[in-house]
């Protein structure tokens, strides 16, 4: 009877496919958020800044050296506007710091001195959150575009 009453309830059943592309050119992101729903107009020059890691270690160091040349690559080949490289040293000596999170808190003439040094209209700020080289590999980016605004001295996120 009990052999009975598992085959009946009992039966296959197939992985059911997630639908939509995960890959090509039908793949639409949806893992960011644009402020007031579109790029600006405006946005013609981001300034790239350096890349800044989750850690100091060998690997992230490494990583960072690494991957802010495959990013810069990668974004100037989307096309979406011009992109110029702000080194870390150049960084230090316009802020007093060769890098910069999104999250910290920013100097009060940061906005003035990148717009004035690189005539840009935005700021790409890139953050390596994983960084693992080896098998399993594992790469975690955080990046912001910021909107600069001179006239009221922040920008857009």
């Amino acid at each position: 009877m009990l052999m009975l009453v598992l085959a009946i309830t009992s039966g296959c059943r197939t992985v059911t496919k997630k639908p939509g592309a995960v890959i090509g050119p039908f793949h639409k992101p949806t893992n960011y958020h644009l402020a007031g729903g579109e790029m600006p107009a405006d946005m013609r020059r981001v300034a790239l800044l350096p890349l800044t890691s989750a850690l100091d270690t060998r690997e992230h160091r490494s990583g960072r050296a690494i991957l802010q040349e495959t990013m810069h690559t990668q974004v100037a080949h989307a096309g979406l506007f011009e992109v110029v490289i702000v080194p870390p040293a150049k960084m230090e000596a316009l802020t007093g710091k060769s890098a910069w999170r999104m999250i910290e808190e920013l100097p009060n003439d940061f906005i003035e001195q990148i717009m004035k040094e690189y005539d840009c209209q935005g700021v790409l700020f890139s953050h390596l959150s994983v960084y693992k080289p080896y098998p399993p590999l594992s790469i975690g980016w955080r990046m912001g575009l910021v909107h600069l605004s001179s006239e009221s001295n922040n920008g857009t996120v």
